[in-house]
């Protein structure tokens, strides 16, 4: 039943592309797009973060 649902998702896919090649570019980018703002939001956000607020530990910088 599973396998027999995901194979028509699959066939509906394949056919929605064949049909409409340019919305499926457009979609495919967009979905990159998002992709990609999600990795950065949740993977790369806390790293800013950490690099631009004040630590206790850290020393200040002086130059000679």
């Amino acid at each position: 039943m599973i396998i027999q649902f995901i194979r028509k998702c699959w066939a509906w896919k394949w056919n929605f592309i064949r049909k409409y090649p340019i919305w499926s570019m457009w979609l495919a980018w967009i979905e990159g797009i998002v992709i990609g703002f999600l990795i950065y939001y949740f993977f790369f956000a806390d790293v800013w973060v950490v690099m631009l607020s004040p630590s206790e530990t850290a020393k200040p910088v002086t130059f000679h």
